[in-house]
């Protein structure tokens, strides 16, 4: 497989060329923007690029990449969208601030509509395919289990060890989006629109973690410090006073709030080599089982690149100094794998990857954000993240890969490109994708959050957001509207 690159690479690097895909994922984004969390007192600290924010960079790139509007159709026609997982950050950020329980449930509705305005806005551009994944079961977090340990207000499940409220959480989430996801698919029966169950694909290694090789459990963290679950909020994974396990591939929690790649692995063979997406995503594209015993292809394993951010490019041509202070706070990854170059699809079925997300798509935007700023580098951007594969922190939230890496190595992909790394650096043709994707990332906006005493502290780099920078690429790669 090789990389995928961040969309702040290609902003700072005037980039034309980038491969199979664009990643526009940053840590920490949401589906709501930053106002919205912001208006709720809930301030993120790593970024504002809401899935909006994502969506605008993607906009702004798309027209560098086609000649024509119908070009443009054609690329996403023959796009796989993958369309987060993003929404999560919307009850985590309000969660770890100590909102009222019934009020974070009252976001649903809203991250849900924010992630379906997003979808028809790229089903009206063209998409044809598009992966939405659920959330996962975070009351299975060691972030979690620790905020509420010993506390007698909360319930554990008497089999998974988790806390059953925030279950419950994810499963009101997951419900409504199905059930908007269906609607989508009676207004559009010519689109394949795909839930991804990351909640149940999760939960089995929750429920049997030994029969998953997870002998050290599953809700303590590889990384962190001491503590019930190996996690304490004032001693992070990264810091000079942590300490990492020996053996992650036996642990399923990375840091207490991300998991491992052994675990990322796991979750993607049941999702697109298995069962648990809606319709069965290997029924629209069968791909290879051909993999080594450790997920790895022969390119993999070979040391080729692999997936990453957009963030690394787009600084000097793109990204005024307003627009990369909103890149630098996106939590999106869109692998937009667009084909120019390229007379064949990715293993036969897409010509590229676009994805928009959080931390758990983000491939390298948030840390490319970072290098451009003054701030403070976030304490996942230092060893042991990225240890076990890559050997180098890349800015990716684990020890390894992620499921867009896997997806990405199985569909034959070539280079990858995030947002970022187009951005900055001029690029004009990025191949077979872009990623979008940012750390800390929602889906309502910062302003909602912020209104309600939310703050991020990563990114306002919320859906819309994210939605936006691709609206504003979209003339780079169509050069006409005709």
């Amino acid at each position: 497989m090789l990389r995928i690159s961040p969309y702040e690479r290609i902003k700072m690097n005037n980039v034309v060329e980038i491969g199979q895909g664009i990643n526009f994922a940053v840590v920490g984004a949401t589906a709501l923007d930053s106002s919205f969390h912001e208006a709720q007192g809930v301030y993120n600290p790593f970024t504002n690029a809401s899935l909006g924010v994502q969506i605008k960079w993607f906009k702004e790139l798309l027209p560098s990449f086609c000649v024509t509007k119908s070009d443009c159709r054609n690329i996403l026609r023959n796009s796989l969208i993958l369309m987060g997982e993003i929404g999560g950050n919307d009850y985590n950020h309000p969660i770890v601030t100590g909102k009222p329980f019934d009020e974070i449930e009252s976001y649903v509705p809203l991250v849900i509509n924010t992630i379906v305005s997003a979808l028809k806005e790229l089903i009206d551009l063209g998409a044809q395919t598009l992966v939405v994944p659920g959330n996962l079961p975070i009351g299975c977090l060691p972030k979690y289990l620790t905020q509420y340990y010993g506390s007698d207000k909360v319930e554990l499940d008497n089999t998974t060890g988790c806390l059953v409220h925030l279950n419950k959480l994810a499963e009101y989430h997951n419900d409504f989006l199905q059930m908007a996801l269906n609607q989508i698919r009676e207004l559009n029966p010519n689109v394949n629109v795909i839930y991804a169950d990351y909640y149940n694909a999760a939960m089995q290694f929750y429920l049997s973690p030994q029969e998953y090789g997870f002998t050290n459990g599953t809700l303590a963290a590889c990384c962190g410090s001491e503590g019930p679950y190996n996690y304490d909020p004032l001693v992070a994974c990264g810091d000079p006073s942590s300490r990492s396990c020996d053996h992650p591939e036996k642990y399923a929690n990375w840091d207490g709030l991300h998991l491992t790649e052994a675990a990322y692995h796991m979750m993607y063979k049941s999702l697109f080599h298995g069962t648990y997406t809606t319709p069965q995503f290997n029924t629209l594209c069968p791909i290879s089982n051909g993999q080594a015993r450790d997920g790895s292809s022969s390119s993999a394993r070979a040391g080729r690149t692999y997936v990453k951010p957009i963030a690394y490019y787009l600084t000097s041509h793109f990204l005024s100094s307003n627009s990369l202070m909103a890149s630098s706070f996106v939590s999106i990854l869109i692998f937009l794998m667009l084909l120019l170059g390229y007379n064949m699809h990715a293993n036969g079925c897409y010509t590229s990857i676009i994805s928009f997300g959080d931390s758990l798509a983000d491939t390298g935007n948030l840390k490319q954000i970072y290098s451009n700023s003054n701030r403070d580098p976030p304490h996942f951007f230092f060893p042991p993240y990225g240890e076990t594969f890559f050997h180098e922190v890349t800015g990716r939230c684990s020890n390894g890969r992620l499921i867009i890496d896997f997806i990405a190595e199985t569909l034959g992909m070539l280079p990858i490109s995030s947002y970022a790394t187009i951005k900055t650096n001029n690029l004009t043709k990025i191949g077979q994708g872009l990623n979008f994707a940012v750390v800390g990332a929602t889906a309502l906006d910062a302003s909602f959050h912020e209104a309600h005493g939310v703050y991020n502290p990563f990114t306002n780099a919320s859906l819309n957001v994210q939605l936006k920078w691709f609206k504003e690429l979209l003339p780079s790669i169509c050069i006409t509207k005709s």
